[in-house]
C-alpha cells in the first residue's frame, strides 16, 4: 500500500479529481426548492423594516418637538436618540443588499 503526501497548497492548488471543475459560487434561488418564495419573504421583511423605521421617526420626531416645547431638555436628548436609531435603521435596511454584496464579492476573490 503506497500513500502519496502531498503539501497543502498544492492540494488545494489542483483540480479535483475525475478531471471535473471547480464548482461555482454563482448565487442561483431556483437550484433549491423554495429559493424565489424565500427571496418574496426577504423582500417583504426589509419593507417591513423600512415602514418601521419611518414609523419610529415619525413618533420620535413628534415626541422630540412636544418635549422641545414643554422645556424638557432631558426627554429631548432621549427623543433625538430615537431618531438618530430610526435613521441609522433605515440605512441599513436599505444598505444591506450592497453590504452583502461587497463581502460576497471579497470573498470570491480569496484563492
Amino acid at each position: 500500500m503506497t500513500v502519496a503526501v502531498v503539501s497543502a497548497p498544492a492540494a488545494l492548488a489542483a483540480p479535483p479529481a475525475g478531471g471535473g471543475s471547480v464548482p461555482s459560487p454563482t448565487p442561483n434561488p431556483g437550484a433549491v426548492p423554495g429559493g424565489q418564495q424565500l427571496l418574496n419573504l426577504l423582500g417583504g421583511a426589509s419593507f417591513v423594516a423600512v415602514v418601521a423605521c419611518v414609523a419610529g421617526l415619525l413618533i420620535s420626531a413628534s415626541r422630540h418637538q412636544i418635549a422641545v416645547h414643554q422645556r424638557q431638555p432631558d426627554k429631548a436628548a432621549h427623543t433625538l436618540h430615537g431618531m438618530q436609531v430610526a435613521g441609522m435603521g433605515a440605512a441599513a435596511a436599505g444598505g444591506v443588499h450592497a453590504i452583502v454584496a461587497f463581502f460576497f464579492n471579497t470573498g470570491l476573490g480569496i484563492h
